[in-house]
Order: C-alpha cells, then structure tokens, then sequence
C-alpha cells in the first residue's frame, strides 16, 4: 500500500483528513456556517459561539487545539457512521478509501477502470478518459522481456 500524506488547508480550519475507528475520512467545514454544523454533529455546539472558534480567524489562531479535539472526536465511531452524520447535517465530507476499497466500489465496475488485458489473468487500470461516452480498451498484453528483440534490434549486433 502507498504512503499517505498529509492533508489540509492552512487557511481554512478544518479542512482536512482526519483519522476515525475504521479509516480517513475528508472533513471540509471551511466556513462559519459550515463549522457550525460540524461542531453540532460532534456533539459540541458550543463551539460555534466560543470566541476561540467563533470565526475562521479564531480557529487558526487556536488550530492545534481545536484539530486535536476534533481528532479525538471522530475516533470514537466508524468512517462510515461519520459520513452519514456529516451528508446528512450537510458538512461536505468524503471517505478516503484504500486501494482494496476503490476497487470495491460499484462505481468502479460501473465505469470500466479495472479492464482485462487479453492474454493475461491481472487487470489494469483503464485510461481515465472517455472518448463519446466509451472508456478505450486494453487491446493487447504489453511485450514478454526481449519479445520484439529481433524486430527492433539491428541485425548486425
């Protein structure tokens, strides 16, 4: 599996990936109103009237504190449950799936990204682009090592 990196914003707080129970999930609460919604979901509705988080200003003065408290929070349920809470309170927010778990997505087979290659058992990712609605298809296995020697190489080698 590939390293993650860091997310977030430095300007808007919080905006940013946060850890829960059972993976990462996206939290983008960049505004007031937004951030108020949040705070209620996490059950602390306070802190949309507390002076330290009232504006976004205020939240990056007080970051450190209030993206450790959020933190601590969202470890407390599943990546799933949080995304519920947060669609339906209307926080914009999004899982950050794994690769096993991008290529369980429906949408995934939907979308034709995982093609068979002809000749070979292991799919590749199709290219990511469409040509009048139709993804291009794999047409055939790349070259064994050395298979097209005698095609490209100069015979006199």
């Amino acid at each position: 599996m590939p390293d993650r990196h860091r997310t977030g914003s430095g300007r808007l707080i919080p905006f940013q990936a946060f850890e829960t129970k059972t993976g990462p999930i996206l939290v983008a609460a960049g505004n007031d109103r937004l951030f108020a919604k949040l705070a209620g979901v996490l059950g602390r509705p306070e802190w949309a009237t507390e002076a330290r988080f009232t504006s976004n200003a205020a939240r990056q003065a007080n970051k450190t504190e209030l993206l450790g408290q959020i933190g601590e929070i969202l470890l407390t349920r599943s990546k799933g449950e949080w995304i519920d809470m947060l669609e339906a309170a209307g926080v914009p927010c999004a899982p950050i799936n794994s690769l096993p778990e991008v290529l369980a997505q429906p949408q995934t087979e939907a979308i034709g990204m995982l093609q068979p290659v002809p000749g070979d058992e292991v799919p590749l990712v199709g290219l990511p682009l469409s040509f009048n609605g139709v993804r291009p298809t794999i047409r055939r296995a790349p070259p064994k090592i050395g298979e097209h020697n005698d095609e490209i190489l100069p015979k006199d080698r």
